[in-house]
């Protein structure tokens, strides 16, 4: 009769252990860093800090085919480079956010915690092989 009331709390207490797991595994995944990958439609470079400032991304969603704007972050710590050549052999060349245009398919991974603050950005180069080697 004692292992009865005993099963009874063990019980109780398992379900309350998993719903406070549950909670911590989604403010764990809320931590995690985000991937954006998108075309910039606006660069505005910050009067007071150089090498920083903000940077408009249109972001297609695949799943309603409709794209939105996000607006990301650029530090000067933010580590930017510029990746260019075929899927076997690609280059990795460091840049500045001066190297950052309209119209340049960007590749944004950001700070765990903070979605709109960019860690590093990969400037993805497409198109004339001539008109990327003159920049």
């Amino acid at each position: 009769m004692k292992t009865l009331p005993c099963l009874g709390v063990f019980a109780g207490l398992l379900f309350a252990g998993a719903g406070a797991g549950a909670e911590a595994d989604a403010a764990q995944k809320k931590q995690q860093a985000h991937t954006v990958k998108g075309h910039v439609v606006e660069v505005y470079a910050s009067a007071k800090e150089a090498g920083a400032g903000t940077v408009t991304l249109k972001v297609h969603n695949k799943k309603s085919g409709a794209s939105h704007d996000v607006k990301i972050h650029i530090g000067a710590n933010t580590k930017i480079e510029k990746i260019g050549g075929k899927k076997g052999n690609k280059t990795h060349t460091p840049a500045s956010f001066a190297a950052l245009h309209k119209g340049e398919t960007v590749v944004v991974h950001s700070v765990a915690g903070h979605p709109h603050q960019a860690q590093s950005v990969a400037i993805v180069a497409h198109g004339n092989k001539k008109a990327i080697a003159a920049n």
